[in-house]
C-alpha cells in the first residue's frame, strides 16, 4: 500500500499529544586519524507523551551538540583549516517487547564552526528525521547507539582544505544509560485522553490484536546537501 511521506519521512496525522523532552548526555570512544579519542554528546529532542498502536510518531527539534577534542584536527597541520561544518548521523534502537527497529537521526550544522587550535570543537547540528509507527501497545523504547561524525574542512577563504574532511565513527561508552525515552503506547482500539481515534496501521490490522509486531520507521531522513558539496555524476 502507498503511503504519502514528506520531507524527513514526516507524514501527515503524525501523533500530537503533551511532549516529552528527550535531555541525554552520552558517552562516545571515536576511531580518528589520530587513534581513538573521547568525544562527549548531547542528545535533545521532544516526543508525544503517549501514542496508540498504528499511530506515527514523528520526534521534533532533534539537535545534537557534539564536543570533539583538538586532537582530532591534529592530523591536518599546516592545511590551513579555518572553519569546519559537520553531519552527524545517531543510530536509535526503536523497541516494544523484543521486536526491533533502527533509525538514523541524521543533523547538519546551519553554520561554518571557527576551529580554534588551543580548544576543542563544538558542533551543534540539527535536521528531520523519520517518522515511527510502534506495532502494538506496550512501552516503546528509543535507544541510542553508534554514531558518525562527518566533519569537512574549510580554509580562511572558504575553500576546501587537505584533506577536505575528517570521518568518525564512534562507539558508546560502557556503563551509561543509552536509554533516549520510553512511551506508554494504547491498543489502537482504545481511544486515549491526549489524542482522537485514528486508523490502526495497515500492518496492525493484517496480523490482529495481540500480535507482535516491530515498529514501523518512515523513510530516511537525508538532509539537504551543502551547496559545496560534490554533484553525482549521471553515466
Amino acid at each position: 500500500m502507498a503511503t504519502a511521506v514528506l520531507l524527513g519521512g514526516m507524514i501527515p496525522g503524525a501523533q500530537a499529544s503533551q511532549a516529552r523532552t528527550i535531555d541525554a548526555e552520552l558517552a562516545y570512544t571515536c576511531d580518528s586519524p589520530q587513534g581513538k579519542q573521547p568525544v562527549k554528546v548531547a542528545v535533545a529532542a521532544e516526543l508525544p507523551d503517549s501514542a496508540r498502536a498504528g499511530d506515527a510518531i514523528q520526534p521534533e527539534g532533534v539537535a545534537l551538540d557534539v564536543t570533539l577534542p583538538k586532537e582530532i584536527l591534529a592530523a591536518t597541520p599546516g592545511s590551513g583549516v579555518a572553519t569546519v561544518t559537520a553531519e552527524t548521523r545517531l543510530v536509535v534502537d526503536v523497541s516494544q517487547d523484543d521486536q526491533h527497529a533502527r533509525t538514523e537521526w541524521i543533523g547538519r550544522t546551519t553554520d561554518s564552526v571557527p576551529v580554534s587550535e588551543e580548544d576543542g570543537l563544538s558542533l551543534s547540528t540539527s535536521g528531520s528525521v523519520p517518522y515511527v509507527k510502534p506495532g502494538g501497545s506496550g512501552d516503546l523504547t528509543f535507544a541510542a547507539g553508534a554514531l558518525s561524525v562527518e566533519v569537512s574542512l574549510k580554509t580562511a577563504k572558504g575553500t576546501p582544505a587537505e584533506p577536505r574532511s575528517v570521518s568518525l565513527n564512534c562507539l558508546l561508552d560502557a556503563d551509561q544509560e543509552t536509554n533516549l525515552a520510553k512511551l506508554d503506547i494504547g491498543d489502537s482500539g482504545t481511544d486515549s485522553p491526549e489524542s482522537p481515534a485514528s486508523p490502526a496501521s495497515p500492518s496492525a490490522e493484517k496480523h490482529g490484536k495481540g500480535t507482535k509486531i516491530a515498529p514501523e520507521v518512515g523513510a530516511k531522513a537525508e538532509p539537504p546537501a551543502s551547496p559545496d558539496a560534490p554533484r553525482a555524476s549521471v553515466m
